[in-house]
């Protein structure tokens, strides 16, 4: 659903180019958010961890935008900044990320 914007996003980003991202897709109260999964930022090196994008599920209780709702460019922006994030995590140690 999201192919093209996630991997037109990462290209901005080659030091993510080995790095394992999983998508997953929750009810938050944002648009999209990204972190290191637990297990990974406790026990392995940066290099190594495994990463997390937590997409938004839409509700009608909640007035946050879907990342469905927003064109193809906007949605290649969320991406990216959800990539400067990984990029930050990667870049830190386990203690500055906590």
């Amino acid at each position: 659903m999201y192919i093209l914007p996630f991997y037109t996003a990462i290209q901005f980003y080659p030091e993510l180019k080995n790095i394992k991202i999983k998508i997953k897709h929750k009810k938050i109260n944002s648009t999209m958010a990204a972190r290191p999964t637990l297990f990974s930022l406790l026990f392995k090196k940066p290099i190594n961890r495994k990463y997390l994008i937590i997409i938004n599920k839409k509700t009608h209780k909640l007035n946050i935008p879907s990342v469905a709702d927003y064109t193809f460019n906007a949605q290649v922006g969320l991406f990216g900044h959800e990539f400067a994030h990984l990029s930050y995590y990667l870049k830190n140690r386990n203690k500055k990320i906590m």
